[in-house]
């Protein structure tokens, strides 16, 4: 990813992290596009996971899990939170600064209904077995047992 990043001439890059594990994940993968010299900002609902993960930096938005831009078809605001996010990566003056976003979800909780009527593949499997979050969490961190790597 960083080869064709820097082929591509990118200067920055956003992360959009859309569930709970994705708010620690998107921050393991900053870290590694940021030490390539690419700096990155996470648009984060959780931005305490994504900043403990090392996260350089951090836009903290108060939406619902899967929705971290807006509400679907709402190209207005979905705008309004690409740019408040990419203002506040040209503000961030040093890794680690988290700024919250001032936008709020225009219904109240209990009137917001954005599952999906089938859970994921994902979200099934670990219904099934809890215990694979932790290996999850364990690959997040880059325990990638030796028989699954490409790495020599």
């Amino acid at each position: 990813m960083i080869e064709r990043m820097r082929a591509e001439s990118v200067d920055a890059a956003v992360f959009v992290p859309v569930w709970p594990i994705c708010c620690r994940s998107v921050g393991l993968a900053q870290r590694k596009v940021e030490a390539a010299g690419i700096s990155t900002i996470a648009l984060s609902m959780i931005p305490d996971l994504s900043a403990a993960a090392g996260a350089p930096r951090v836009a903290a938005i108060e939406f619902p899990f899967g929705r971290p831009l807006a509400q679907p078809n709402d190209a207005a605001t979905q705008r309004a939170v690409l740019h408040a996010t990419l203002g506040a990566l040209q503000d961030a003056s040093r890794p680690g600064t988290v700024v919250h976003l001032r936008f709020e979800w225009p219904e109240l909780p209990e009137q917001v209904h954005w599952h999906p009527k089938e859970p994921s593949p994902i979200v099934q499997l670990l219904a099934r077995d809890p215990s694979m979050f932790q290996r999850l969490a364990r690959l997040a961190d880059g325990d990638i047992p030796p028989e699954a790597s490409r790495r020599s």
